[in-house]
């Protein structure tokens, strides 16, 4: 089963992992989620609407995404979450 949702919206989230965790159950997921912004090639930074672009992304995706499949694993007694961190943070110690 594939799908196209924003994963900041947490709602759309929820009711499409929700459905997806139906049959069979989710027993791994793997939250990632990542955009960056960051400096501009003219110079300028990269803004507060972008900034809160890659925190909807970056944070709360993940955090949408573990939130619709933690209960069902702690009902269950079984399952693993994987969280990955965004590798734009290794760019600003370049």
């Amino acid at each position: 089963m594939t799908g196209v949702l924003d994963v900041a919206d947490g709602a759309a989230v929820q009711a499409w992992l929700s459905g997806f965790d139906a049959a069979p159950p989710v027993d791994l997921v793997v939250a990632n989620a990542g955009i960056s912004a960051g400096t501009r090639p003219n110079g300028d930074l990269e803004g507060i609407a972008a900034a809160i672009s890659v925190v909807r992304t970056n944070l709360l995706g993940v955090v949408h995404t573990v939130e619709a499949l933690l209960p069902g694993m702690l009902a269950r007694d079984a399952g693993q979450v994987a969280v990955v961190a965004s590798v734009a943070g290794i760019a600003a110690c370049q």
